[in-house]
């Protein structure tokens, strides 16, 4: 008897392409026990306590699904021994509903089915893999967040808005993880403004209450705290604060996002140089700027 527990779906998928192939005619028997309330440790458990009893059982391939269900391929095995084994198992289980679970299907017959069925499985361990890792990701940067927040000098949150104030100059900070986008904003932008840069999440945060920005130009995709996380932080220390995010994904649920959250534009990967001057030019801090550096030019107008 093989019983193949990890990586179950796509496995099964394999197997059941290569007997398409080999054997058409081959029986699949599944049990949907995912519709079943009974625990999947005693599912299993009686399941294979029955299987050993079953003649020939060291040729079955019995695949445990994550979700609860069981598939089981068998050479030589007839429907009517099938019918049997269920009945013992649901017997050993207490279940006898479980037996309206029970389907037989032939692979040359039925492959569409069987194939839909799989497919959708590995789907949908995919989808669980992928919300695992992102809220794994979300832990990792609320934690980092939250050691950000310990480290920031409260005087420095207190003096944003005079330090930003006080100061002729336009400074722009820019966070990207990407060196290659670093150094093209930079040849871009240092000739008329002051350009401080950060990799990650966290040094945006210190490196934002350290310059107080004109502008941030934010990216979204940054190693350990992300775009939108930042963003968030930020204005919890500095409401009016000017935010323009960027990434290479130029799809709406980010631009709504982020413009959701308070940025005042987004620009998408590969971007211009009137671009980025366009999003500068609109700033609230730039244009108070450009106005006192005008009286200054010409007090008597």
């Amino acid at each position: 008897m093989i019983v193949i527990a990890n990586k179950t779906e796509v496995k099964l998928l394999s197997e059941l392409r290569k007997a398409l192939k080999d054997s058409p005619a081959q029986k699949v028997f599944y049990l949907e026990l995912s519709k079943s309330e009974i625990p999947r440790a005693m599912l299993f458990e009686q399941f294979l306590r029955a299987l050993e009893e079953m003649p020939n059982s060291y040729m079955a391939q019995v695949y445990l699904c994550q979700d609860k269900d069981i598939f089981m391929l068998m050479q030589g095995v007839m429907q009517r021994q099938f019918v049997q084994f269920i009945q013992k198992y649901t017997a050993a289980i207490g279940d006898k509903s479980i037996v309206e679970l029970c389907h037989v299907f032939e692979i040359g017959i039925h492959w569409k089915d069987l194939e839909f069925l799989c497919k959708h499985k590995v789907e949908q361990i995919d989808l669980e893999e992928q919300r695992l890792a992102d809220e794994e990701r979300r832990n990792a940067a609320d934690k980092a967040t939250l050691e950000v927040f310990d480290t920031l000098d409260p005087t420095l949150i207190k003096t944003i808005k005079s330090r930003r104030g006080q100061r002729d100059d336009v400074n722009i900070l820019v966070v990207d993880d990407d060196q290659l986008s670093r150094t093209l904003i930079g040849n871009v932008l240092n000739k008329d403004f002051h350009i401080s840069f950060a990799k990650g999440g966290a040094q945006a945060l210190a490196e934002y209450l350290n310059v107080a920005p004109d502008v941030l130009f934010l990216d979204i995709g940054l190693p350990d705290i992300s775009g939108h996380k930042v963003l968030e932080c930020l204005f919890q220390f500095d409401p009016q604060a000017y935010v323009i995010m960027f990434s290479g994904r130029k799809d709406k649920q980010n631009i709504i996002r982020a413009l959701e959250t308070g940025a005042q534009g987004f620009v998408g990967k590969p971007f211009t140089r009137n671009e980025l001057f366009e999003y500068i030019q609109k700033s609230p801090f730039f244009i108070e700027k450009q106005e006192k550096a005008d009286i200054k030019k010409n007090p008597g107008r």
